[in-house]
């Protein structure tokens, strides 16, 4: 994994399901971890478990003749402990250039 970047939750990361290289640019996936006492992400995760299923944004786009919904899939999520501090995460799809990225190159087009 590599870090794209922290938040008031966390940390971003990107990832892959292939377990057989590094984590580059272009991963497609990204996942976010946060202490488990915290609570923003906990609420994210219910949400996306419950609405953003890989099948259910299929069929919401299917049903509404849309090409894209421009929300993430859901593609995993849990606890973990790590170093002896349990956190949480999440996995997602990952859209295009993060808003860090955006930011840093100004005015220029993206």
């Amino acid at each position: 994994m590599s870090i794209l970047g922290s938040g008031g939750f966390g940390e971003i990361y990107l990832c892959s399901e292939d377990i057989s290289k590094p984590v580059g640019d272009d991963a497609d996936r990204a996942m976010k971890i946060e202490p488990h006492e915290n609570g923003p992400l906990f609420v994210e995760m219910n949400f996306y478990i419950r609405a953003a299923s890989p099948e259910a944004v299929d069929n919401f786009k299917k049903a509404n003749g849309i090409p894209s919904l421009g929300m993430p899939c859901h593609r995993g999520s849990g606890s973990t402990t790590v170093n002896g501090i349990k956190h949480r995460f999440l996995v997602m799809d990952r859209f295009g250039k993060d808003i860090e990225k955006l930011c840093s190159i100004g005015n220029q087009d993206f």
